[in-house]
């Protein structure tokens, strides 16, 4: 799990190096899926996937990264759904040489949206004792 809610308790990113680095012009069809832990409260809509030559994690782990991210979940969607999973996509044309996925929040406080959600158990079926 990631935390990705606000800046003043960090943020958190997961990246990974990519099998082979990415063909010049060519376009990639790219997409990852989230989904709320049960018990956060807050529910956000900044949450990106970011294509790079290198590495962008530095060594403070909670902070900002300050990249724009070439796949983003559309701005209007937070992200609240606690039982599902939640794609988010989109095409990235490469520059070519580009070994690294990063996800996270890559937006500070003002530019993400947020919302406060109830906090139930994410069990999709009931167990009766008889």
């Amino acid at each position: 799990g990631l935390y990705v809610n606000t800046s003043k308790d960090g943020r958190e990113y997961i990246e990974t190096k990519l099998s082979s680095p990415l063909k010049k012009d060519y376009t990639y069809c790219v997409e990852f899926y989230v989904s709320l832990a049960d018990t956060v409260n807050y529910a956000i809509n900044s949450i990106g996937g970011y294509i790079s030559h290198d590495s962008v994690l530095i060594d403070l782990p909670t902070s900002l990264i300050n990249v724009i991210p070439q796949i983003q979940n559309d701005s209007l969607n937070i992200i609240s759904d606690k039982r599902n999973w939640t794609k988010i996509s989109g095409d990235y044309t490469a520059i070519g040489g580009e070994q690294f996925l990063t996800i996270g929040n890559f937006f500070d406080d003002t530019r993400t949206a947020y919302s406060k959600v109830s906090n139930y158990n994410n069990t999709p079926f009931s167990i009766i004792n008889h």
